[in-house]
């Protein structure tokens, strides 16, 4: 609908904001707004200074004035955010590459933002696939359900896409790694509805291995409240049972990642390293202190083993 016809059935949103700030004026002529006016302004540049744009900078929305950029930044917290802005950035590219069911197209049909992300969840799921099929571990794929494990950031970024998981986070990436040496971490996705759960194990650090669910929005449920059928679920939880740890999969290249995400993290500053590597010539002193070199190497075979797990119980974030 084009934005002229909007604007007609609309006329509630048109908004003057001179006319707003007029409305704390308890004169009835007016001769307050002009304060009011240099007040605002004065606010505006203030803020303006000392925040960052987040819709200019990572979405790339113009404003005229600061006016403009201080609404704008009101309308991103109404709209939910970057992972809501970002499902609506992502359905139109995948709308221009056709990869959008025919009977899904219209943006108008769509009452919330969740119908929109498991939308674009399938279609995600159909582009990246085969880009990243040698980033994940396929578990299962039957009855229109796949069970991944990812082994890489970005294959946790992509598969969890359009959730609110810690480990999908692109602001905290040394969640996914944290996650990934202290259990078994699966994503499902429906290939029909787009539906995801998270699944983790956790079988290290504790004494007691624990097994959670977690919805799209980061919500522990119960397996009888997920979708998923029982004997997949039956079948998916024995094999985590009986299964290592992520990280223990995970390539040379991203067991790195995971290291220097850990000495850079302000999250867990004050705990224990996720990793405690016990031999020297596998991680030098410069690289404990940050400064991976690229000939640093992993015996795969053999790096696992020689974890020294010095962790205590502690209490992850919801995952």
């Amino acid at each position: 609908m084009a934005k002229k016809e909007l604007k007609k059935q609309n006329p509630d949103l048109e908004i003057n904001i001179l006319d707003l700030i007029s409305k704390f004026d308890p004169s009835k002529t007016g001769k307050y707004t002009s304060f009011l006016v240099k007040m605002y302004r004065k606010y505006l540049k203030t803020e303006r200074n000392n925040s960052f744009d987040l819709t200019t900078d990572i979405f790339g929305i113009s404003c005229d004035n600061k006016f403009e950029q201080f609404l704008i930044d009101g309308l991103y917290d109404v709209f939910g955010g970057s992972e809501n802005i970002k499902t609506l950035h992502d359905f139109n590219q995948h709308l221009q590459d056709n990869r959008i069911p025919t009977d899904k197209k219209d943006i108008t049909k769509y009452d919330d933002w969740s119908e929109l992300q498991k939308v674009v969840s399938v279609a995600t799921l159909k582009q990246k696939e085969k880009l990243l099929e040698k980033e994940v571990i396929k578990v299962m794929d039957e009855q229109n359900w796949l069970f991944v494990r990812p082994l890489t950031f970005e294959a946790s970024t992509s598969y969890g896409s359009g959730t609110k998981w810690c480990t999908t986070s692109n602001n905290n990436p040394d969640y996914f790694y944290r996650y990934s040496d202290r259990g078994v971490l699966v994503y499902v996705i429906s290939r029909t509805t787009g539906e995801k759960y998270g699944l983790f194990y956790q079988n290290k650090y504790i004494e007691e291995k624990e097994f959670s669910i977690w919805d799209a929005v980061d919500v522990r449920v119960d397996s009888i409240e997920t979708k998923m059928p029982f004997d997949l679920l039956k079948k998916i939880c024995d094999y985590m049972k009986n299964e290592k740890h992520n990280f223990f999969y995970f390539s040379e290249e991203e067991k790195l990642k995971g290291l220097t995400y850990e000495k850079t993290s302000e999250l867990y500053q004050n705990e224990a390293p996720f990793v405690n590597y016990i031999e020297p010539e596998l991680i030098n002193l410069e690289a404990r202190a940050g400064q991976l070199t690229q000939d640093t190497t992993f015996n795969e075979a053999t790096d696992v083993d020689l974890i020294e797990e010095t962790y205590t119980e502690d209490n992850l974030p919801p995952f």
